[in-house]
């Protein structure tokens, strides 16, 4: 009875055959054979589609034999129960007129006449059948996993396919995972071939419950998906998703952090190579006109677009409007940032007060040179004010019970830190040498130098303007704080013309941070700070509260008079050290 019905599919087959090349639409069709169908049907049962609210697809479905088995296929079980395939539509694509008069007879919803010419996008269903023509199968594969919307697909091709690196490139795109179910060949088919094929199943990762090919190596049972809980293909299988962000190839969100530090990186190699402000301006420049480039290429749009995506008109123009102003604040703020005669005079604080005075003014102010020297000359107005109180920020920021000396005539006794924190009523003191603080390193689990460097570059910039001209340091992104081991920062003596050691740091895992001072380097700060916060009038006496020889003490005891900004040219001039 076989052997009947295959010699009568032979027969038909060979007669569609034979119209096909007669009508010059062969295209290579090669009818899957039943032993591939029911290989096919039966896995799919095997894969607990629940309920009757699936669809099937068949994409280069011929004469639409493989709809009509999918449709008819009756599964009988152990129990004896007549399971059914849970498809209640069937879909097909078909390019050959001669298949397309045969399919209207038959029923077949065909969604496309034309594989190329047919989008998949938008063609939801839960199975996508494929036995593609075997001259294009892995240009044919590789579309319908890019584009196909399904919960599984089911190819027949060449074993080779395994090899075909586009086809490896669309599963990992889409996190799928390919399983041979079937392997044979069309020696003994309707229309003999000798090519050796593999029926391929494909389903996401996420259906398997487990990540290898079988569930265990002693009995090679093969894994399969389980949809047990899926009415159908979901947002996940929707390769629109896939489409739009190759289309769309980038964060909008990081993308404008990236430019923002791009831009920030950009102001800082300016300043570090010449402190060149035409060169930034022309970075200015170059950035405005990309946006207004922009711009000006949304305005060549269709507007029917911007209706269709929400966007109005007087909204477009507040962001055009904030887009300009966010690039002169950006640019204005980097320049004071980074630009070397400031940063390295003011530290982490003032510059961000003066920062925030400053913006305050350049909010309609054009980032032009003129404009930057204007700027400079308001920078000098305000710099002075800063470096004396910056000095005494610092020095009270390091003081504390354990790092300090109580001067000779204020001998009074503190209980506790706390006492000494709250109840000093500005009592006189000078720092030691040796230094213990905290909170330096502000990341604790994964700390980085990076982190500390403002804070560290901070000392180096009391030092400077003390007279003691100590190198900052600029650590990278992957540079991590040694735990217990030794930080060394030098001052470029200019009279000696060699490097000396102005301090070191240790930091620990405890979070503090041990710092030792060169011993004339603390000497010239307690003398400034006790002048400036009047804690002593004259050299002698200062010399006499501390405890220091008196020679040392007249040699600081107007040191940092001398460092302070009085022109223009001093500030944007290019020596790094006065």
């Amino acid at each position: 009875m076989e052997q009947q019905q295959l010699d009568l599919y032979q027969a038909s087959t060979s007669q569609i055959v034979k119209q096909l090349k007669n009508d010059g639409q062969d295209f290579e069709w090669y009818p899957t054979t039943n032993e591939m169908l029911n290989v096919v049907a039966n896995d799919i049962h095997s894969c607990n589609f629940i309920g009757s609210g699936h669809s099937f697809m068949d994409i280069g479905c011929g004469d639409g034999r493989v709809i009509e088995f999918m449709r008819n296929f009756k599964k009988t079980t152990e129990s004896n129960f007549r399971g059914e395939l849970p498809f209640g539509e069937f879909f097909g694509i078909e390019k050959s007129e001669t298949h397309l008069k045969n399919l209207i007879k038959s029923n077949v919803a065909v969604i496309g006449t034309d594989f190329w010419e047919t989008s998949l996008l938008d063609k939801q269903t839960s199975v996508i059948f494929c036995n593609p023509p075997y001259s294009e199968y892995a240009q044919w594969m590789e579309s319908i996993l890019s584009n196909g919307f399904a919960l599984s697909f089911y190819f027949i091709v060449p074993e080779r396919w395994k090899n075909n690196e586009n086809i490896e490139k669309a599963l990992k795109r889409r996190d799928l995972r390919a399983d041979v179910i079937f392997e044979g060949d069309f020696l003994n088919a309707e229309r003999a071939a000798r090519a050796k094929i593999n029926i391929v199943r494909v389903a996401s990762k996420r259906y398997y419950s487990s990540f290898d090919s079988f569930r265990s190596s002693e009995n090679k049972v093969l894994d399969k998906p389980n949809f047990i809980h899926t009415r159908s293909s979901s947002s996940s299988e929707d390769p629109f998703n896939n489409w739009f962000d190759d289309l769309f190839k980038f964060d909008l969100d990081e993308n404008e952090r990236e430019k923002v530090e791009k831009a920030s990186e950009a102001c800082r190699e300016v300043f570090v190579k010449s402190n060149n402000i035409q060169e930034l301006a022309d970075w200015y420049n170059k950035d405005l006109q990309e946006i207004q480039s922009n711009y000006n290429a949304l305005s060549g749009l269709d507007p029917v677009l911007f209706k269709e995506l929400g966007v109005n008109l007087e909204t477009l123009k507040s962001a055009v409007r904030n887009r300009f102003k966010s690039l002169k604040n950006l640019y204005w703020n980097n320049f004071i940032n980074y630009y070397e005669p400031i940063r390295t005079r003011l530290t982490q604080k003032k510059r961000r007060i003066l920062r925030e005075k400053l913006l305050n003014q350049t909010g309609t102010l054009d980032f032009t040179v003129k404009n930057m020297l204007y700027i400079t000359e308001l920078v000098i107005e305000k710099a002075n004010d800063y470096l004396n109180e910056q000095i005494i920020d610092f020095y009270k920021n390091l003081a504390d019970l354990d790092n300090i000396k109580m001067y000779k005539s204020n001998q009074k006794v503190f209980k506790s830190n706390y006492d000494w924190r709250y109840n000093r009523n500005d009592t006189p003191y000078k720092l030691e040498c040796r230094i213990i603080t905290t909170g330096v390193s502000e990341s604790y689990c994964t700390p980085r130098l990076r982190d500390a460097d403002e804070r560290l570059n901070d000392i180096c910039i009391v030092l400077k303007s003390i007279g003691f001209n100590v190198q900052q340091k600029n650590h990278s992104f992957d540079d991590r704080v040694p735990f217990g081991e030794k930080l060394h920062y030098y001052e470029h003596n200019l009279t000696k013309g060699e490097l000396e050691e102005a301090f070191e740091v240790k930091f620990f895992k405890n979070g503090n941070c041990h710092i030792k001072f060169r011993k004339d380097i603390m000497l010239a700060l307690n003398v400034t700070v006790g002048r400036l916060l009047g804690w002593v009038t004259s050299a002698e006496q200062a010399a006499d509260e501390m405890g220091e020889n008196l020679d040392e003490v007249k040699q600081n005891w107007h040191k940092s008079d001398g460092l302070m900004i009085t022109n223009k040219t001093q500030i944007i001039g290019l020596p790094s050290f006065i």
